[in-house]
């Protein structure tokens, strides 16, 4: 690949020094057109045919590439792919990971590379700054290429790295085209759009008293001259795509998710409506709007591009505009707000667990079981590492220092096995974090007090506390933890009470506590994607735990999680749930009563009287 990188550099010189006429183009469509897909092709191990360049015919390319393609694209006008792009002067050349930008407008350009920049996190030594390939040509091209680009690695002529180096590369940008093609991640960048509402005083209060209210599920009257508007909400909704809504006044914002548009208003509560338009006509739609909670300020300029609207002349943002108190914006991706999304904590939370972990290095998330500690800790992580950067281990009653810090393995010698000192999973993560200083590193410990911590940590409880001190390990001299390395444990209260913490271990952790939440409960079905055919869920959710926090603790309760479930939930689900999952766990708390005292004391009637003891399918259990 250096040979192939090297041979396009000097035809480029030889053009520029000698003039196009004495270069030589057979050659220079030889290596664009065959040795250089040939090659690509063999070393990833790919299809011939998803790899394209930019070859001689009948003039020189105005800037010479050579790319290869996600499955679904085949052309760079539109699509993604990683491509090497030769400035003209050929002095430079890119290996870029571009999107095709043929018809889309430049907000959505700029929207989508913020989104796919939260990917280069995980990759070492990549610039995010736009790449430069135009000063020689006056052509459009290149200029297209340096609009479409979102992240790079650079090669200067006559500082080509070795093969090594080039392959390296250029398989970790193949893996972020991989990732977009392959993952869920492509779903993100759908480019949808939020509604975006600048308000008056006025409006502002009426807001904060609906949302006091009716807390934070109302809904807002439109009129029919922004039926543009709603047409494009309603058919993001009809395809599944979280839609939210901003409200702006210069002293505060507020952030909410828009689960329905409705025209007939004979099923709203008057009340519920919040019409900011003074007018005698009615509204022409009802968006209703839920999950509303206050943002600061900063979040409107930091997460949403907003249109610009010609006010005069003068193109000014919508933030500022006192033309249109509606329109529309893109929501740039963010794991903050996809976190949000998929734990229904508030954003306050979020950021508090966020700068917590980046400010101490390491934090607990606490709480019975059920209440969706794991999901928080790996959402989190990819919040402060990014996606590659996250591993989890689990603890359990027999992990011990050997596993997770440092001990003798054995190993096949010349005539026996010999044992020899071998890394961990902390020291093995660690030592990954170690050779990539300008990247963070998450290690998530589950169940982390099933383990014998005191025990299984050893000596790191000193380096927990002092980062930037050494310390002997057992087989390792002058150890130290490196300090983009973080680390979240989770504990279920059940198994070990908070209380009976190592007190060593709760001085080098801040613990919080994640809650059975009715809260988080009723949010999950306040969602446009989810709903419930459960009267009452909450309350009886709410009761259960009551019961269980009067007959033993706080510890003992039982978790919103186990009672969440995507599309419909049902009364047959509920029973499902009972029977399999949410008694089970009763039983164990109350081992030391007897089965009659606990059916008494905890049964699915008592909680849900709506719902069946029995399914559908077994109304009289007689005949079973």
């Amino acid at each position: 690949m250096k040979n192939f990188i090297q041979g396009i550099f000097d035809l480029l010189k030889t053009r520029i020094t000698h003039g196009i006429e004495t270069s030589n183009p057979s050659l220079y469509q030889q290596l664009l057109q065959i040795n250089g897909p040939d090659l690509f092709a063999s070393t990833l191990g790919i299809s011939r045919q998803k790899v394209k360049s930019g070859v001689y015919q009948g003039g020189w390319a105005d800037c010479p590439w050579i790319a290869v393609y996600s499955r679904n694209t085949n052309g760079a006008q539109t699509g993604y792919y990683v491509v090497y792009l030769f400035a003209a002067d050929g002095s430079r050349v890119y290996l870029s990971f571009n999107q095709g930008i043929e018809g889309i407008p430049p907000v959505l350009i700029e929207k989508r590379r913020e989104d796919l920049k939260v990917l280069t996190e995980c990759v070492p030594g990549i610039n995010t700054e736009q790449i430069s390939l135009s000063p020689m040509t006056k052509s459009e091209r290149p200029r297209k290429y340096e609009m479409g680009n979102v992240c790079s690695y650079m090669y200067e002529d006559g500082r080509v790295p070795e093969n090594e180096v080039l392959i390296k590369d250029f398989k970790s940008m193949y893996s972020l085209l991989q990732f977009v093609e392959y993952t869920n991640f492509k779903l993100h960048i759908q480019d949808p759009k939020s509604l975006f509402i600048r308000l008056t005083s006025i409006n502002l209060k009426l807001l904060e008293e609906k949302a006091k209210q009716y807390h934070t599920s109302f809904y807002i009257g439109i009129h029919e001259e922004n039926k543009e508007i709603v047409d494009v909400i309603i058919q993001q909704l009809f395809n599944k795509i979280p839609t939210y809504v901003n409200f702006h006044h210069p002293s505060q914002s507020w952030s909410g998710v828009i689960k329905e548009v409705l025209q007939d208003r004979k099923y709203i509560k008057p009340s519920k409506v919040i019409n900011f338009k003074k007018t005698s006509l009615t509204p022409a739609y009802y968006i209703h709007i839920c999950l509303l909670e206050k943002v600061q300020n900063e979040f409107m300029l930091n997460k949403l591009l907003l249109p610009r609207q010609r006010i005069n002349q003068q193109e000014i943002l919508a933030l500022n505009s006192t033309n249109n108190n509606y329109s529309l914006s893109y929501e740039r991706y963010d794991f903050v707000r996809e976190m949000q999304r998929k734990t229904n904590l508030e954003l306050e939370f979020i950021e508090d667990l966020k700068e917590t972990l980046l400010r101490s290095g390491q934090i607990i998330l606490a709480g019975p079981p059920g209440t969706g500690k794991t999901l928080v800790a790996e959402e989190l992580g990819r919040i402060v590492a990014g996606v590659a950067n996250v591993k989890v281990i689990q603890f359990h009653p027999s992990y011990t220092y050997e596993e997770f810090v440092e001990g003798l393995r054995p190993k096949p010698g010349e005539s026996s096995l010999v044992f020899i000192p071998s890394p961990g999973a902390l020291l093995k993560w660690a030592e990954k974090a170690r050779n990539n200083e300008h990247h963070k590193f998450i290690l998530i410990i589950d169940e982390m007090n099933r383990a014998n911590l005191p025990k299984v940590f050893g000596e790191l409880f000193y380096l927990l506390e002092y980062r930037n001190r050494k310390i002997d390990l057992q087989y390792s001299e002058s150890y130290e933890l490196p300090d983009n390395l973080y680390i979240i444990g989770t504990m279920n209260t059940v198994d070990r009470n908070i209380r009976t913490l190592d007190y060593a271990l709760r001085r080098r952790f801040e613990i919080f506590e994640i809650k059975a939440s009715p809260i988080l409960l009723k949010r999950y079905y306040d969602m446009p994607e989810n709903s419930l055919s459960v009267p009452n869920l909450v309350e009886g959710f709410i009761q259960l735990n009551e019961n269980l926090r009067r007959e033993i603790d706080r510890h003992h309760e039982i978790g919103h999680a186990y009672f969440m479930r995507r599309g419909d939930f049902t009364r047959e689900d509920l029973r499902k749930i009972w029977e399999r999952k949410v008694f089970p766990i009763i039983e164990e708390y109350l081992f030391d009563l007897r089965d009659e005292e606990i059916h008494t004391k905890f049964n699915l009637e008592k909680f849900w009287p709506e719902v069946p003891i029995y399914g559908t399918d077994r109304d009289n259990p007689e005949e079973d």
